[in-house]
């Protein structure tokens, strides 16, 4: 990975196992700066692989994030590149995107 590799506190399947579906892989690590190594190098680590790494969030930040999503994309399309992170959308600078005053 390019930094040692992190410890696994546990991983596990998600969900009933259904017949030509792939079940998520829960891994919670133990120290919050390898998660970030992790998520950070993931993109480049599995590039042409059939399987990606993203992050677990809560119902509220779920929401938050589908909330925007279609102005998100429109945003994309005009050249505005925004990020979710730490329950809101945020700008290249990481400060919160404010949508009603775009």
């Amino acid at each position: 990975m390019g930094f040692p590799d992190p410890k696994l506190e546990r991983a596990h399947r998600d969900g009933r196992a259904v017949e030509g579906r792939d079940r998520h892989i829960l891994v919670k690590l133990p120290f919050f700066q390898d998660k970030v190594k992790v998520m950070k190098n993931a993109r480049r680590l599995l590039e042409g692989e059939n399987f990606y790494i993203t992050d677990d969030l809560t119902k509220k930040d779920l929401s938050e994030k589908r909330r925007w999503r279609d102005q998100v994309s429109d945003l994309y399309r005009q050249g505005t590149r925004l990020h979710f992170s730490g329950g809101y959308w945020r700008d290249s600078t990481g400060k919160p995107f404010n949508f009603h005053h775009e």
